[in-house]
């Protein structure tokens, strides 16, 4: 696969995650004891629109490192990531290549 495409399948999976970051605020702002939440899947497929659901807690476990994305079970790709922890509902994957690498940490919102 190519750099260039390989660059755009990280840029997929970076807005899906500022989206989450949304969803997240919005839950934590309306919900009095947030404990779970809704995440669109963060996986290469700009079409995708799958919802996960998963505690707040393993969203923030995600979201401590910047190569870290989830995803449906079975939405991985393991041509630009590997998957590093397999739950119920959803993957955590792991950008370790060098191009989705430096797009996971250059976008991340929470090192702005």
């Amino acid at each position: 696969m190519e750099d260039r495409r390989r660059r755009q399948l990280a840029q997929n999976e970076a807005l899906y995650r500022t989206v989450n970051e949304e969803i997240e605020s919005l839950t934590e702002t309306f919900s009095p004891e947030p404990r779970r939440m809704s995440a669109v899947c963060e996986c290469a497929d700009e079409s995708c629109t799958e919802l996960i659901e998963l505690a707040i807690e393993d969203y923030e476990a995600v979201r401590a490192d910047p190569t870290l994305f989830i995803a449906v079970p079975g939405h991985e790709n393991l041509e630009i990531e590997v998957v590093r922890e397999r739950h119920e509902s959803f993957v955590v994957v792991c950008k370790n290549k060098s191009e989705g690498r430096e797009v996971a940490v250059a976008t991340d919102p929470r090192s702005r």
